[in-house]
C-alpha cells in the first residue's frame, strides 16, 4: 500500500504501489493489471479489502451499476 511508502497522509494512500517495471509483457500481466484496476477502484469499496465477502458484493454492486449506465449510454448516444 502507498500508505507504507511515505510518510504523510496523501489521497492516494490506500492504493497499491506499482512497481516500475520496463517491459510490456509484464505490465500486461495479472499481477500488474490487478494493482492498477484496484486503484481505480472508489475508495469505499478499497476500504473493504479487509473483509473479501463485503468487498465482493460491493464489487458485484459497482460492477453492475457501471455496466447499467454503459448500457444506457448505448441506447442514449447510439453506437459509434
Amino acid at each position: 500500500m502507498n500508505s507504507e511508502i511515505p510518510s504523510i497522509n496523501t489521497r492516494n494512500n490506500s492504493d497499491f504501489h506499482r512497481p516500475l517495471v520496463n517491459l510490456t509483457k509484464y505490465k500486461n500481466g495479472t499481477y500488474y493489471t490487478g494493482i492498477k484496476v484496484f486503484n481505480y477502484l472508489p475508495i469505499h469499496i478499497k476500504n473493504l479489502s479487509h473483509n473479501v465477502n463485503q468487498f465482493r458484493l460491493a464489487l458485484r454492486d459497482f460492477h453492475v451499476i457501471l455496466y447499467r449506465t454503459i448500457l444506457t449510454a448505448a441506447v442514449i448516444y447510439g453506437p459509434k
